[in-house]
């Protein structure tokens, strides 16, 4: 008896000894899981709800417009255009061109190496590339709205009551090809979007139909002769759209909000980026997006498509997106990857 008492004894020391090393096994883990995790949301803490406190210069340019001036920043300069003028200056605060006219509201769209300016209610449009004036356009009508291409083709509206028409020009003034509208057949033009090679055209109309108010846009396509003169497609909102853009080529955002970025990428930067294969800041070329929110600062390939293809996800955190109620929010700093179907 004192012999199995003795033994007994021994192995109820041992297994409490390797419950207390199991214990203290689990608490040193669970500790370092508490302090893990309170380091990740110190982390996540930190980066949405910081605050700046001091910042560094990294240029400066004198201004010397009256404040009702606007400026537009550029890869090699800026812009600065008001109802006296408009003029670009280098990076090293140059002077390169200016051009005085006098404009009671005037109007900017620029792409690429081109930049068209045209007053509001009146009848002419200038044109600029790099190195200054390159024309001046007499239009049929007074002027609503504008856009220019990379190759200086340009899109205007052109508004007098109800006899509206989109024309297309070269850069040289002569008229590429024109659509009439009315309020009573297409809707009432309010503004447009042209593609950065200038052959596709997406005019916003407003129609009113039975007393309600309505949003009309088409697509025209001007690369194929035979089939130019017709719309390609038109799609109806309820909602109005102020204004609507051209994002990338074949690029379609339907039902989409952009928060947009809080820094711009140089062209160095952008050509780095291709060599890493790391998406551009914004959204890429021939992407299909739809009911969708894309935070601040995201980078979204080539040939992504969201939202449009019938898949579904449950409400909740899906790594680089989350859904919400069959919207797809893209996070903030997100890198969503060329040809990703979401």
């Amino acid at each position: 008896i004192r012999v199995y008492m003795s033994k007994l004894k021994n192995m109820t020391t041992y297994r409490l000894g390797k419950l207390k090393t199991l214990v203290g096994e689990h608490k040193k883990r669970a500790a370092i899981i508490l302090i893990v995790s309170a380091m990740l949301v110190s982390g996540v803490l930190w980066i949405f709800l910081r605050t700046y406190h001091d910042y560094s210069v990294v240029l400066s340019v004198a201004r010397n417009s009256d404040t009702s001036a606007k400026y537009y920043f550029r890869d090699d300069g800026m812009l600065c255009y008001s109802k006296d003028g408009i003029s670009f200056t280098n990076k090293k605060q140059e002077v390169v061109w200016n051009q005085v006219f006098g404009m009671a509201s005037p109007k900017m769209s620029t792409c690429g190496d081109y930049i068209s300016v045209g007053d509001v209610g009146a009848n002419s449009v200038y044109v600029f590339n790099g190195k200054g004036l390159e024309g001046k356009i007499a239009l049929e009508k007074p002027l609503q709205d504008l856009r220019i291409s990379k190759q200086g083709v340009l899109a205007v509206i052109l508004s007098d009551g109800d006899a509206n028409q989109i024309n297309l020009y070269n850069k040289e003034g002569g008229i590429l090809a024109s659509i009439k509208a009315t309020i009573g057949s297409t809707g009432y033009p309010l503004t447009l979007a042209l593609s950065e090679d200038g052959t596709r055209l997406v005019i916003n109309y407003i129609v009113i139909d039975g007393g309600k108010v309505h949003s009309r846009i088409v697509f025209c396509n001007f690369s194929d002769k035979e089939t130019s003169s017709e719309p390609v497609g038109n799609f109806e909102y309820d909602q109005l759209f102020p204004k609507i853009e051209f994002v990338e080529n074949n690029t379609v955002l339907d039902g989409v909000v952009m928060m947009g970025a809080d820094f711009y990428e140089t062209r160095e930067e952008k050509n780095t980026n291709k060599e890493k294969n790391v998406p551009t800041l914004g959204i890429g070329r021939n992407c299909h997006i739809t009911k969708a929110i894309i935070d601040k600062n995201a980078r979204i390939g080539n040939n992504v498509r969201i939202n449009v293809d019938g898949k579904k996800y449950e409400d909740g955190d899906h790594g680089s997106f989350y859904s919400a109620d069959g919207i797809i929010v893209i996070r903030k700093g997100a890198v969503i990857p060329d040809g990703t179907v979401i």
